[in-house]
């Protein structure tokens, strides 16, 4: 675990990260491929009633949502429901469209907004925006003619759970599933488009995880040695560039990956394809990545991006916005695109900026006068009536608008500021009643606190193990507690430290993401552990160790994921270090200074995580 040379690190990447990473790639996926190719198969038997083909991707649609998903794919469904609700209700009206996509947008919004777990609803966003697109663009197709009557309850569903694309994308038409159905003929060229989609798409995983983690320090050693040796040189500004164009890559080659894997996905289940005059041309092309990383301009990188994603914006949000001008279909675009994608944030900001302007013209259209200054002070009042009945009064109306917009906002928020106090215990406390022991000098023991975590995570193992569940615990058996971390899936220990030097130790089982290390006692529970100035941690994702605090991120240099590793805190010295635990050596070390009691702390994504507490701190660490 300590600093490899360069030949080390090149003999251990193929053991230790090449191939794991593709072997966690296949056990991911291969589920859904064998039920995308068994679908494909099944809709090659010609007397095969229509209905049946649709009941089969519906069903291999829920059980690849539930499978990634869980319990949780009952929101992916909610929104399947309503947009066929909708579609039905309006079957007789020429702007279901429109109206769609405004149902669509507050729906996504509202989830946005917390009106689940933020976590689980990340998650699942990628499926609830293929949904929203599929539809809206259905309805479009009805408004038009070129789909000429709402498909069936059975047709409808089978094109939302359309086992290809139903979690990685892509959108297809509905169109493209009804030819789809139809079971065309197997086929060289098919298989071809199958294989060659997989292999990229695991070549760009590979990337992702075991080369651009590295590449200046080991590929592309820009710095030799250095930063290999002492770490205290990566904060100086070109390998703060350097570190920013490594990140920058690895998100590239994960969406590569994904959108690779959704060709992939979506070819081998039977559409994306074209006809020709006596063949089928298989030329699904999700992303352009010669054109992303090296593009000519701006707009052929966003399209090369995604390329289903901007031929619908086009289509169904540019074209449709034109009879408003060509300035105001751009906006609609973006706006469209900035929703789907979740940036409601930027949305609202940007809001808010266009009401600034408005009411700023409204107050300064009232002194647009030519008049003389006498006769101006004689009639200023009922000139500034008249410019503003010309206006509508907007600003005013607004500005009531928002006053109760304000007030409700104000009276449900005592509300449940008061529901809290009354739940909340004081302050002081806390630290004693929560923690049910106090560490020894030099033996901490210590079990996970249950009243702390994190609704998506189990104890195991009589509290000394967490697991990361997809589900999360039944909500009936969680003890509602203020003590818990309510958006994050984190959990503290028991124990606290005040003094002296303790040492304990983590095993790791199938996680690529997670955190352990230390954090005050009180620290709040609506941040993440490493995101603050009261915690301390080493974090560990793609495939790449960080010592982590305030949200700053100082890079480790490992290669893989050890299956073990310790931790040591001196409380005194205000030191967190991270052990290699078979020679007893530190790896890396954080300096800082401890103003209140910690205790263990444990984030995680994935996977499980056991604690080995009550250990004596190891000779090599005195």
């Amino acid at each position: 675990m300590t600093a490899l040379s360069r030949q080390q690190f090149f003999q251990e990447l193929p053991l230790g990260c090449l191939l794991p990473t593709a072997q966690q790639g296949l056990l991911q996926v291969w589920q859904v491929l064998i039920m995308c190719l068994a679908c494909r198969l099944l809709w090659r038997i010609g007397r095969l009633p229509v209905y049946i083909k649709h009941l089969s991707t519906i069903a291999c649609g829920f059980y690849t949502l539930y499978m990634f998903f869980g319990l949780h794919m009952v929101w992916v469904v909610l929104l399947s429901l309503l947009c066929y609700l909708i579609l039905f209700l309006c079957r007789h009206s020429s702007t279901r469209g429109p109206f769609l996509s405004i149902t669509v947008l507050i729906y996504l919004l509202l989830g946005e907004l917390h009106m689940m777990d933020t976590n689980s609803w990340h998650k699942i966003r990628g499926s609830q925006i293929v949904v929203a697109m599929k539809a809206i663009s259905l309805a479009f197709d009805l408004d038009e003619g070129t789909v000429e009557n709402v498909p069936s309850p059975v047709e409808f569903m089978g094109y939302i759970y359309f086992v290809g694309t139903v979690i990685f994308g892509p959108w297809i038409s509905f169109r493209s599933y009804r030819e789809a159905v139809k079971g065309k003929e197997l086929s060289f060229s098919w298989l071809i488009k199958v294989v060659s989609s997989w292999i990229k798409s695991q070549i760009c995983l590979v990337i992702s995880n075991c080369v651009t983690p590295y590449l200046f320090p080991y590929f592309i050693p820009v710095f030799g040695d250095k930063l290999l040796k002492n770490v205290s040189l990566m904060p100086i500004m070109p390998s703060r560039w350097l570190m920013g164009y490594e990140h920058s890559m690895g998100f590239h080659f994960s969406n590569y990956f994904v959108s690779y894997l959704s060709e992939t996905t979506t070819t081998l289940s039977g559409a994306g394809f074209t006809e020709e005059k006596d063949h089928l041309k298989w030329d699904l092309t999700m992303v352009n990545p010669l054109k992303v990383e090296f593009p000519r301009s701006m707009s052929e990188a966003v399209r090369s991006w995604n390329l289903p994603m901007s031929q619908w914006l086009n289509i169904y949000v540019f074209k449709k916005s034109l009879k408003f001008g060509t300035f105001q279909a751009i906006l609609i675009t973006y706006t469209a695109s900035t929703l789907l994608h979740a940036f409601w944030v930027y949305f609202i900001n940007a809001v808010f900026s266009v009401l600034s302007v408005l009411h700023l013209t409204y107050l300064a259209s009232v002194f647009g006068t030519s008049a003389d200054i006498d006769s101006y002070e004689d009639d200023m009042a009922s000139q500034t009536i008249h410019k503003w009945n010309e206006l509508s009064w907007t600003s005013h109306w607004l500005t009531f608008g928002l006053w109760v917009v304000y007030r409700i906002i104000i009276r449900f928020g005592r509300t449940a500021a008061a529901a809290l106090l009354n739940n909340k215990q004081p302050t002081g406390p806390l630290m004693c009643r929560c923690f049910v022991s106090v560490s020894q000098r030099n033996q901490l023991q210590f079990k996970l606190d249950e009243q702390t975590a994190h609704s998506s995570l189990d104890l195991f193992k009589k509290d000394t193990g967490v697991i990361y569940r997809m589900l999360g615990l039944d909500p009936s058996h969680v003890q509602d507690s203020h003590l818990r971390f309510r958006d994050w899936a984190v959990v503290f220990a028991d124990s606290h430290v005040d003094s002296g030097c303790h040492y304990w130790e983590v095993t790791v089982k199938k996680s690529q993401e997670f955190r352990i290390g230390v954090a005050e006692v009180a620290m709040s529970r609506d941040e993440c552990i490493g995101t603050n100035a009261t915690s301390w941690v080493f974090s560990y994702m793609h495939n790449k160790w960080y010592a982590m605090t305030t949200n700053k991120q100082v890079p480790v240099s490992l290669v893989g994921k050890p299956d073990r590793v310790g931790l040591f805190v001196d409380f005194e010295a205000g030191k967190l270090s991270l052990v290699d635990p078979q020679i007893e050596q530190v790896v890396h070390s954080m300096k800082t200074h401890f103003p209140s009691p910690i205790c263990p702390a444990f984030a995680l994504w994935d996977g499980e995580i056991l604690t080995h507490s009550g250990l004596e701190v190891p000779s090599g660490l005195k």
